[in-house]
């Protein structure tokens, strides 16, 4: 029995941390406003050969990365009688890498979050409140330098452009219409929002976290 509950705990320790970062991470990839509030800061869309609206490509790209949306990664441009396609092969085979990698985030989020409700549940239910808070304090300890260290990557030039070859690998023109759009400095949204996502579910789970922990009072 003690090994059983040693394994729940060690479980809540880490599906935390990895529920946070993946849902949140997920989420941000395919939050349309993510994309609009880039577009909006960096003015990425004046900067395109393409007569293109904002909201028209914020559309596209948050609905593709869906994992369950499986219609090709393609916009079009009116040109008369006939419609110019505004993304190449090589643009359309990047999306589809970062498409799989939003998928394996999403799988991941889901079954983190079903092993910690699992285990957290267990726990609670056998009245183990205090190995619950201790628990929970060290798997937002380890939330933090996984956090950390996603910033630290993402924030250097290098270890970013380590990052994309290891999701996307696909090289890119620096003219390119996908590079224009969601290249540099579209890293620091994602940054800005990722940490506003993360700071909301954080504070929610520990906040229901505390209320069904928090230790009885005896004097008031």
């Amino acid at each position: 029995m003690r090994r059983l509950n040693f394994f729940y705990s060690v479980v809540v320790a880490i599906a935390l941390p990895l529920m946070i970062i993946t849902f949140s991470s997920a989420l941000v990839l395919n939050l349309p406003s993510s994309y609009q509030f880039h577009f909006n800061d960096s003015q990425a869309i004046n900067r395109i050969q393409y007569n293109l609206e904002a909201s028209e490509v914020t559309k596209k790209i948050s609905l593709y990365l869906l994992p369950v949306t499986g219609a090709e990664f393609q916009l079009y441009e009116d040109n008369g009688d006939f419609k110019d396609p505004v993304f190449t092969s090589e643009e359309q085979q990047a999306m589809r890498k970062l498409k799989k990698f939003v998928a394996i985030d999403w799988g991941v989020a889901i079954l983190s979050t079903l092993c910690f409700a699992g285990a957290y549940y267990y726990l609670y239910k056998n009245k183990f409140k205090e190995a619950l808070r201790n628990r929970y304090r060290l798997g937002i300890g380890i939330f933090g330098v996984i956090f950390a260290i996603t910033n630290v990557i993402l924030l250097s030039s290098k270890l970013r452009h380590w990052l994309y070859n290891g999701i996307i690998g696909v090289n890119l023109p620096k003219k390119s219409t996908l590079t224009i759009l969601l290249g540099d400095p579209s890293y620091q949204t994602y940054c800005i929002f990722f940490a506003g996502t993360c700071l909301v579910v954080v504070s929610l789970l520990s906040y229901i976290n505390f209320k069904l922990t928090k230790p009885e009072r005896i004097f008031y």
